[in-house]
C-alpha cells in the first residue's frame, strides 16, 4: 500500500553501508580554527563524489557507492527514498526511481521525481493529497556520508514516477549517470513556510522542483553490462 501524505512519513528500505563524520555544533570553524565560509553555488555546497561503480553480470545486480560531503555552515537534507532496489517476492511494492537507458549512458535518478501524468491523475482522486513526502537524511555542517547503492535487475519503478514499468538489465559498454537530489531545509519546514491555501497539485510540484530541490549529477568511466538478458514472465 502506497502512502502519499503531507503529514506522515513513509518507511524506507534501507540496505547501505554508512560512514559519518560530522561538526555536530553549527561553529563554522574548521579543524585549525579559521572561518568557513558559507557557498552557495548549487554543486560547492554538496559535493557529491563517485567513488566505485561494480556491475555482477550473474547476478544482474548494480553497486553504486557515493560519498556526499556538506561544505557550508549548515545542515543540508538529500533525498533518499531507498538504498536497496531489489523485489523479493511478487507483489512487492514498486521503487521510487527513474531509468533511462541510452546506447552509452544508464541514467538512475534518484531525486525527488517529477510526477508522470498518471501519477498526477492518480493524486487527484486522493482528497488532500498534494504529492510524495521524499525521505531525507541529514548531513551537518562539514560532514559527510558513505553510502552503497544496489540495483538488482529488472527494476520495477513506480508509474506515479516513471512511464516504464519494469527496467531489463543494461548491456553493452556504457557510463552509469547517478542524479541526486537535495535541498537546505527539511520538507516540512518548507511545507508549513510555503503551502498556500489555494495549493493545488500542479502548483505544489512546480514549488518542490524550482524551489526546494537541488539537483547534482555524477557520472562514471564507461563499464561493461556484457549481453542483453531477457527476463522471462512469471
Amino acid at each position: 500500500m502506497r502512502r502519499y501524505s503531507l503529514l506522515v512519513l513513509a518507511t524506507i528500505t534501507v540496505c547501505f553501508v554508512a560512514c559519518r563524520t560530522s561538526a555536530d555544533s553549527d561553529s563554522a570553524k574548521d579543524n585549525k580554527g579559521k572561518s568557513i565560509r558559507p557557498i552557495d553555488k548549487v554543486g560547492d555546497e554538496l559535493r557529491v563524489d563517485l567513488e566505485r561503480v561494480k556491475y555482477e553480470n550473474e547476478t544482474q545486480t548494480l553497486f553504486v557507492r557515493l560519498r556526499f560531503s556538506n561544505r557550508t555552515t549548515k545542515s543540508l537534507y538529500v533525498v533518499a527514498e531507498e538504498f536497496c532496489f531489489k523485489h523479493l517476492y511478487p507483489g512487492d511494492p514498486p521503487d521510487t526511481i527513474k531509468i533511462r537507458e541510452t546506447d552509452d549512458v544508464l541514467e538512475v535518478d534518484l531525486s525527488l521525481l517529477h510526477l508522470t501524468p498518471s501519477g498526477m491523475d492518480f493524486l487527484r482522486g486522493e482528497q488532500g493529497v498534494l504529492g510524495h513526502v521524499p525521505q531525507q537524511f541529514e548531513i551537518k555542517s562539514n560532514g559527510f556520508f558513505y553510502f552503497t547503492y544496489a540495483f538488482h535487475f529488472p527494476v520495477f519503478p513506480d508509474t506515479i514516477f516513471s512511464e516504464e514499468r519494469m527496467i531489463e538489465a543494461p548491456h553493452g559498454r556504457k557510463r552509469v549517470k547517478i542524479k541526486v537530489g537535495y535541498s537546505r531545509e527539511e520538507y516540512d519546514d518548507f511545507l508549513r513556510k510555503e503551502l498556500a491555501a489555494d495549493e493545488t497539485i500542479e502548483t505544489w510540484q512546480d514549488k518542490l522542483q524550482e524551489q526546494w530541490q537541488k539537483i547534482i549529477e555524477v557520472q562514471s568511466d564507461p563499464i561493461d553490462f556484457g549481453k542483453a538478458k531477457i527476463t522471462e514472465p512469471e
